[in-house]
C-alpha cells in the first residue's frame, strides 16, 4: 500500500496544505476558463484557416506526440524539484502556445503552436493533481479525497460553462480569435495562482546527500526513478486495469468533445453562439455529476468495478445514439450521456489511482497515464481524420463508433475481472435458538 502516513504533514504545515485546496480551486477556474473559451470553436478555427479535417488531426497528433514526449521528464520534474513550479512554467508556456497560435500563417507555425501547447500541458498535468492529492492527505483529509476531488473537477467544468456561454459573444465580437486571447489570458491568471501555492514536501524525494551531483550521475537517477514508475504500474494489475480505462474511456470522451463534437453540430445548422450555449449545458451537467460522484457511487454501486461497468455500458449506449440518432435533438442527448459518463468515472478514476499510488512518484506515474491517452489519440485521431475527409463525417462517426463502442466493453470487463469486489459486512451470528 502506498505510505500515505508518510505524506502526513507536520503539525505547522497541516494549515497551508489546508489552503492549498481553495487555491487549487482557484487554478481550476483557470484552467477551465482556458479550455471552455476555446472547445466550442476549436476545430471550426482551424477550418475556417484553411486546414482541413485530416490536417487539423495531424495537429492534434502532433500536440499528442509533443505531449508524450515530455510527459515523463515532466513528471520527474515535479517530483523531483517541485510540482508547484511545473505548474507555473506550464502554464506559461501553454500561454505561449495559444499566441503563436493567434498569429500563425503557416501551417508548419501552427504545428509549432501545438507543441508548445503539448509541452506546457505535460508540465501542468499529474503535476497539478499530485499536488492536490499530496495536499489532502498532508492535511489529514484524505477520507473526503473522492469528494475533493469531484468537486474541484466540477469547478473547472462550471468555468468551462462561463467559457462556452462568452464564446459566442466574444466571436461575434472579434472574429474565431477572440476566444484564443481569452484563453491566453486565462493562463496568465493561472500562473499566478500556481505561485499561492504551498508545496507538500514531507514525502518528496530527495538526494541523500547535499554534494554536487554530476550530469552523469543525474541522468542515472531519472532512469532509475523512471523504471520505477513503470514498474510501479506495470506490476500491480488492479492499477493497469484503471489506466486501460482511463484511456480508453477519456479517449472516447476527447474525440467526442474536439475533433468530432463542434463540426458534427455545425453540420446539423447550429451556430457558433448556440454551440456554445449546448457546451455550456453539457459541462454543467457533467460537474453537477462530478459534485455528486461520491454520493452517487455509494448509493448505486459502492465497489469501483461495478460502477466502471456500469458507466462503460452508459458510454456505449451514448455514443451509438449521438452518431445514429435520425434528429438533432437526440444527437444532443447522446452527446450528453458521453458528458454524463465522464462526470461520474473521472473523480472516481483519480482518487482510485491517487489512493494506489506513492508520493515520491505519483506526479510522474500520472504523467505516465496521459502519455498513454496522448499515444492512443496519437494512433487514432489521424486515421479517423482521414476517413471523415475521404468519405464523410458521418462515415468518420460510424468508424469511430464502431471502434470504441467495443473497446470500451472490453476495458470494462477487464476491470470488472481483476478490480477486488468491495467485501460485504458479515452479519451477525444470530443468538436465538432452533425454536
Amino acid at each position: 500500500m502506498p505510505d500515505t502516513d508518510n505524506a502526513r504533514a507536520a503539525p505547522g504545515h497541516t494549515r497551508d496544505l489546508q489552503r492549498n485546496v481553495w487555491k487549487f480551486y482557484l487554478l481550476k477556474c483557470a484552467w477551465g476558463v482556458r479550455w471552455g473559451t476555446l472547445l466550442p470553436i476549436f476545430a471550426i478555427y482551424f477550418i475556417d484557416r484553411g486546414i482541413s479535417l485530416t490536417g487539423f488531426m495531424f495537429l492534434m497528433a502532433t500536440l499528442n506526440l509533443s505531449s508524450i514526449a515530455a510527459e515523463l521528464p515532466t513528471g520527474l520534474f515535479a517530483d523531483r524539484f517541485s510540482r508547484k513550479w511545473s505548474i507555473f512554467v506550464g502554464a506559461l508556456i501553454g500561454c505561449a502556445g495559444v499566441l503563436t497560435l493567434i498569429f500563425a500563417g503557416h501551417y508548419v507555425v501552427f504545428m509549432l503552436g501545438f507543441i508548445i501547447v503539448g509541452v506546457g500541458a505535460a508540465f501542468a498535468s499529474g503535476a497539478d493533481m499530485a499536488l492536490f492529492y499530496d495536499s489532502i492527505i498532508g492535511a489529514g483529509m484524505e477520507e473526503k479525497a473522492q469528494s475533493l476531488l469531484g468537486r474541484s473537477l466540477a469547478i473547472e467544468n462550471i468555468s468551462m460553462v462561463g467559457g462556452t456561454l462568452i464564446t459566442g459573444v466574444i466571436a461575434s465580437q472579434t472574429g474565431l480569435t477572440g476566444p484564443f486571447w481569452a484563453s491566453a489570458a486565462s493562463l496568465l491568471s493561472a500562473a499566478g495562482i500556481a505561485l499561492l501555492f504551498v508545496e507538500p514536501t514531507a514525502a518528496r524525494a530527495a538526494p541523500a546527500t547535499g554534494a554536487t551531483r554530476t550530469f552523469r550521475v543525474k541522468t542515472r537517477e531519472y532512469f532509475v526513478h523512471l523504471r520505477a514508475t513503470v514498474q510501479t504500474i506495470t506490476r500491480n494489475p488492479e492499477l493497469v486495469a484503471l489506466v486501460v480505462v482511463y484511456v480508453v474511456m477519456m479517449r472516447a470522451y476527447f474525440l467526442t468533445e474536439r475533433p468530432f463534437g463542434g463540426p458534427y453540430l455545425a453540420s446539423l445548422g447550429y451556430s457558433p453562439a448556440q454551440l456554445g450555449f449546448q457546451y455550456a449545458m453539457f459541462y454543467g451537467v457533467m460537474s453537477l455529476f462530478m459534485l455528486g460522484s461520491t454520493r452517487i457511487r455509494a448509493l448505486l454501486w459502492g465497489s469501483e468495478r461495478a460502477a466502471i461497468l456500469t458507466l462503460g455500458i452508459v458510454g456505449m449506449a451514448a455514443l451509438v445514439v449521438m452518431v445514429n440518432a435520425p434528429l438533432a435533438p437526440l444527437v444532443i442527448v447522446g452527446m450528453l450521456g458521453i458528458y454524463v459518463m465522464i462526470g461520474l468515472l473521472h473523480p472516481l478514476l483519480q482518487e482510485s489511482l491517487n489512493r494506489r499510488l506513492f508520493s515520491a512518484q505519483r506526479a510522474s506515474c500520472l504523467s505516465l497515464v496521459q502519455a498513454s491517452n496522448y499515444t492512443l489519440g496519437l494512433f487514432v485521431g489521424p486515421a479517423l481524420g482521414a476517413v471523415a475527409d475521404n468519405y464523410g463525417l458521418l462515415t468518420g462517426l460510424r468508424v469511430f463508433q464502431w471502434t470504441f463502442v467495443p473497446a470500451i466493453l472490453v476495458v470494462a470487463l477487464v476491470a470488472w475481472r481483476i478490480l477486488a469486489p468491495t467485501p460485504r459486512p458479515r452479519e451477525a451470528p444470530s443468538t436465538a435458538g432452533d425454536g
